[in-house]
């Protein structure tokens, strides 16, 4: 039979266990980020964790927008610019790479059409650009993304 006591330490153990089972539940992948939004814009608030790599310019990720089934790519292009286009490739659709600063650029592995991190063509046989979506920076911590194109 357990006492009292020790049913007490155990129960405490397992509380205190419980905000981390809820933490791991809601971490994602550092290169692909989840996001609902209530409306035709994406809040982004950079001080969140995963989304560090956006703090940094050259930084490049995945957004995934799950109920319009599109994926971005969004690259913070100076202190205060962030460019978001679509990670579908227009030559074939196959998944453009993320922007790589080595090469100057997003990549498609699957025929070698380069983009700039706006989504223009800059080689390969992709006919046009990536779809662009607009981005608003508040100069500090937030940016919102309109995806009312997607």
């Amino acid at each position: 039979m357990i006492s009292r006591r020790e049913l007490l330490q155990h129960s405490a153990t397992l509380l205190s266990l419980t905000p981390l089972r809820l933490l791991a539940s809601c971490v994602h992948s550092p290169t692909s980020i989840e996001v609902e939004p209530v409306t035709n814009t994406i809040r982004i608030d950079l001080r969140n964790p995963e989304y560090a790599v956006l703090r940094v310019i050259q930084g490049s990720q995945y957004v995934s927008i799950q109920h319009k089934r599109v994926s971005l790519i969004v690259t913070r292009v100076s202190s205060d610019q962030f460019d978001a286009v679509s990670s579908e490739c227009t030559h074939h659709g196959c998944d453009v790479n993320l922007y790589d600063p080595l090469v100057g650029g997003l990549s498609c592995d699957c025929h070698h059409s380069f983009y700039a991190p706006d989504g223009t063509v800059l080689g390969g046989p992709a006919p046009k650009p990536l779809p662009k979506a607009l981005t608003i920076f508040d100069g500090v911590h937030i940016l919102k993304i309109d995806i009312s194109t997607f």
